[in-house]
């Protein structure tokens, strides 16, 4: 479980870099290229070198990078898993979570989302269904946290500050991640819920990175 968290942390950073290389033309020139070097990338791209090494850092540590001993890049077979990120999935990071949880946005902010992350993003590799699902559940874990709703007693039921709407999607998003489940007419957490929750702040570490 503490290799979920990790992947959900590391697609809060990874996603956007993903999206920016996909967006400044990495992928298909390489693809139409082949094998090119650092400085000829950056040339063709007309982009930041140093920022240029650390997504190229991060694509060979997914392994859709290959570089021979000459310094050369090129796509693998993997690289093709960036067709999968949603490139709307970057409003996630502009989304009022907290003030949302609190009753102060439009209803239903979060029901589109938590339904895509219910189905697995409709993506079959399970590293990019972690990495899509960490930019959802991140914000969401912090704000909980942050709220003091993430716990559940004899007396305080899972949520049970939080309006019926809102504590119906995250009763959706729970249970859809084994985190929840029905007991006694009311959802609790599953052992897995309980060891998510207890390292939710876990994922403040690289939340505050971005």
């Amino acid at each position: 479980m503490l290799e979920k968290i990790n992947r959900y942390a590391h697609g809060f950073v990874a996603v956007p870099v993903i999206l920016a290389c996909k967006q400044k033309g990495l992928f298909e020139l390489l693809q139409h290229q082949g094998s090119l070097n650092l400085e000829q990338i950056t040339e063709r791209l007309g982009a930041n070198s140093g920022h240029l090494q650390v997504a190229l850092r991060m694509m060979r540590s997914l392994n859709w990078l290959s570089r021979n001993e000459a310094g050369q890049y090129s796509l693998t077979y993997e690289a093709e898993l960036h067709k999968k990120i949603p490139e709307d999935i970057l409003s996630l990071y502009r989304l009022p979570v907290e003030s949302y949880l609190k009753g102060e946005q439009q209803p239903a902010l979060l029901k589109d989302w938590i339904e895509r992350s219910s189905q697995r993003w409709n993506v079959e590799d399970p590293m990019i269904v972690d990495f899509l699902d960490g930019m959802l559940v991140i914000p969401i874990l912090l704000a909980l946290h942050k709220l003091a709703v993430l716990v559940e007693n004899e007396g305080r039921r899972l949520f049970s500050e939080l309006s019926a709407p809102v504590r119906q999607e995250l009763w959706q998003l729970f249970e859809s991640k084994g985190w929840a489940h029905q007991k006694e007419g009311h959802c609790g957490l599953t052992d897995v819920g309980r060891f998510i929750a207890d390292r939710a702040l876990i994922t403040g570490i690289t939340a505050s990175y971005t």
